[in-house]
């Protein structure tokens, strides 16, 4: 049997537990989409890998390629025993970068909030100009 992207999906399905409905709406996905991704009538798409990487701790590596492990933990588990101070390095880094994103999250949405509130007040410039 090949091993492909859909069938990697398949076995994340049903390692999670779900349904292919419940799976579907887990990751925000319609489920004729994700049945047609599975049956190998259509390949995902960038979005669907994204939302199932987001979702589950599935190395990015096994989930597009095939290689390496299939789970995150996994891969940490495996490496921790070889070198414990590098893990608790790397588990700190991710916390970081977690938090980090989280802060630059925030920064995007004042940004955004600003540009709508200039926009706004450069539209009521330029009706009092007229």
């Amino acid at each position: 049997m090949e091993d492909t992207v859909n069938k990697r999906i398949m076995l994340i399905i049903a390692k999670s537990g779900f349904s292919i409905t419940s799976f579907s709406k887990h990751i925000g996905i319609s489920q004729p989409a994700l049945k047609a991704v599975i049956d190998g009538k259509s390949k995902p798409s960038f979005d669907t890998l994204e939302k199932i990487l987001i979702t589950f701790p599935i190395s990015t590596d096994w989930l597009m390629l095939g290689r390496g492990e299939m789970e995150i933990k996994e891969v940490l588990e495996e490496k921790s025993t070889e070198n414990p101070a590098a893990t608790n390095q790397m588990l700190q880094m991710i916390s970081d970068l977690s938090a980090k994103n989280a802060i630059l999250n925030e920064r995007v949405k004042v940004l955004e909030q600003n540009k709508v509130g200039y926009e706004n007040v450069t539209e009521q410039l330029q009706k009092q100009s007229r």
